[in-house]
């Protein structure tokens, strides 16, 4: 990941952040993930959200499904 792929994923979670949305990612690599979390990002995304796996993400997203009732 450089610095232009994180601008641009800052600017979707911004987006759905905005709308009321969430963002989960999952699978990431240990080089990316580094340079979100020098970035802040992890705080700005919520740990909660960065999961290890797919079967993680899916598991996540009914969480917050049964919290909030709302499906994006």
């Amino acid at each position: 990941m450089d610095a232009t792929a994180l601008n641009a994923l800052e600017s979707v979670v911004e987006r759905f952040q905005h709308h009321g949305g969430v963002v989960i990612l999952s699978g990431l690599h240990r080089q990316p993930l580094d340079m979100l979390r020098k970035a802040g990002f992890v705080e700005i995304i919520g740990r909660p959200n960065l999961v290890p796996h797919f079967d993680a993400a899916l598991i996540r997203a009914r969480e917050l499904l049964a919290v909030t009732g709302r499906w994006f």
